[in-house]
């Protein structure tokens, strides 16, 4: 009774959960300006605030993809 006992406590926990997908987020600023982060790793279904700062004599245009 005892090697059945220890045998199904082996597979509880030896089982995982599926980890959800992550994805690498990588932010840049080209000229005049800065993000408020350079990115990270981050799970599916993350949400990601970014802030672009425009220097003083810049003006903030768009997002990019960068291709």
């Amino acid at each position: 009774m005892k090697k059945l006992l220890l045998f199904g406590l082996l597979i509880v926990f030896s089982c995982s959960k599926d980890e959800p997908p992550r994805y690498l987020l990588s932010v840049s600023a080209s000229v005049g300006g800065a993000v408020s982060t350079t990115g990270g790793d981050y799970a599916e279904g993350k949400s990601v605030s970014i802030t672009a700062t425009a220097a003083a004599e810049y003006q903030f245009v768009n997002w990019s993809n960068g291709s």
